[in-house]
């Protein structure tokens, strides 16, 4: 019969130490893996964040992101055209670094980011809630106006929970810690806007240059001291030969919206508003024209001008003039 023994306890103490070297082994092992599908995860979903924000910020142009250090970021619904925002959620508290505070901003941010889940918005990787820092009311000079603008930080507070990123207005995301980050400037967006808007402004004055050369072409009298772009004297005290009393405009004493030119001018709607959705306006027969019935003897004879006017989140003067010429 064959002795049964049992284990020694040195024999037990080499098992124990080696179950618990394979357990830490394994931990850190796991901990490793688990932190570093974390991160990816978290710069996932951070790209997913950079996408929202740029098309929220292009469609919210005109909102207080702009215009004030508020820490407010208003996303909405377009209304008829497509840079014309209506705000009606603020996805961002007004405490200091703020969160996503609710589901329908969460939603909405999805939908910008294109097939991210709303999920996304409210927790990074690790399973920890962002922290967002909205920085208004920055400036920056562009083509002779000052650009009204926002930067907007995102930040994940990493493996280890603790925020450690420093964000300054006017200065780069310095990420501290095992943080993740991502910011957004609002800047490169602004200037393209008012580009866009520029472009929208030049295009209404090239189509009234191109009316009033219609006009005095379809006019068997062709009478270059008439005044093409208003179709009467708004002061009855010019001889009513001076004006186009078969044109499609009145004159515009103050500066008036254009959007219902578009269809005389020959333009598409979209060209009547600038990015910021504010409409275009236009003044042909004030004193900052040339007219007819103008008090200013030097300013009442031909060429005669439109002053064509863009307006937005900047300071200083989007104007173009546009000028009789045959």
């Amino acid at each position: 019969m064959v002795e049964q023994r049992g284990m020694t306890l040195i024999e037990l103490l080499f098992v124990l130490v080696a179950v618990a070297t394979a357990t830490i082994m394994l931990t850190h092992y796991s901990t490793g893996v688990l932190e570093y599908w974390g991160r990816q995860e978290t710069g996932r979903r951070l790209a997913h964040w950079e996408r929202a924000i740029r098309v929220a910020y292009e469609r919210n142009l005109g909102t207080v992101i702009n215009q004030t250090t508020s820490l407010e970021l208003s996303v909405g619904t377009v209304q008829g055209w497509p840079h014309e925002m209506a705000p009606v959620v603020s996805p961002f508290d007004q405490t200091g670094a703020g969160q996503v505070n609710s589901d329908a901003n969460r939603r909405l941010l999805a939908q910008f980011a294109a097939a991210a889940s709303p999920e996304e918005f409210s927790i990074d990787g690790q399973g920890r809630p962002w922290r967002v820092w909205v920085h208004g009311g920055l400036t920056e000079g562009y083509k002779g106006v000052s650009l009204r603008y926002a930067k907007i930080a995102v930040v994940s507070a990493g493996q280890n929970g603790k925020f450690e990123s420093f964000v300054a207005p006017g200065q780069p995301l310095a990420l501290g810690g095992d943080d993740q980050g991502v910011v957004v400037d609002g800047l490169p967006l602004t200037r393209t806007a008012f580009d866009r808007s520029e472009g929208r402004v030049e295009s209404v004055k090239e189509a009234l240059e191109r009316y009033y050369q219609a006009r005095y072409w379809v006019d068997a009298a062709r009478d270059p001291a008439r005044n093409y772009f208003a179709n009467a004297d708004p002061t009855a005290s010019t001889p009513s030969s001076l004006w186009d009393s078969g044109g499609s405009f009145a004159p515009v004493t103050t500066a008036s919206g254009m959007c219902g030119w578009v269809g005389a001018l020959g333009i598409a709607d979209t060209v009547c508003r600038t990015d910021w959705g504010q409409e275009i306006t236009v003044e042909s027969v004030s004193t900052a024209t040339r007219h007819p019935a103008n008090t200013d003897p030097a300013r009442n004879t031909p060429p005669y001008t439109v002053v064509v006017r863009g307006g937005g989140s900047f300071v200083g003067s989007l104007t173009r003039v546009a000028s009789s010429h045959f």
